[in-house]
């Protein structure tokens, strides 16, 4: 379903608090969304995002998921092998994080 945005729709959501958007599932059951509406009229009214802030934000943001990604992934496969020593016998392998971050530690007087 569109809905047209008239005047007294705008007005409504500028005054509002919350609006629920409806959609309907692959079950065809009608879900509800709530969508919050404050700070709707000052970002309504405001100036345009500056899209090249937006992107190197966005950029940003994706490097530190890609890192956090890396870095669940290196301890998933340290588990793994740590689980499969255990099973062997052998001394687990060392945590290279761990390792890492010792390295990266200052020495103390």
């Amino acid at each position: 379903m569109q809905l047209e945005l008239t005047k007294e729709l705008l007005d409504s959501m500028r005054k509002g608090k919350q609006m629920t958007v409806a959609a309907m599932n692959i079950q065809q059951k009608t879900m509800g969304f709530p969508v919050p509406l404050s700070g709707f009229s000052k970002a309504y009214d405001g100036p345009p995002v500056d899209n090249a802030k937006y992107e190197e934000s966005r950029r940003q943001l994706m490097e530190v998921f890609r890192k956090r990604q890396q870095e669940l992934a290196a301890k998933a496969a340290q588990a793994e092998q740590n689980k499969q020593a255990e099973q062997t016998g052998a001394a687990p392998a060392p945590d290279q994080n761990a390792t890492a971050q010792q390295k990266k530690a200052p020495a103390t007087p």
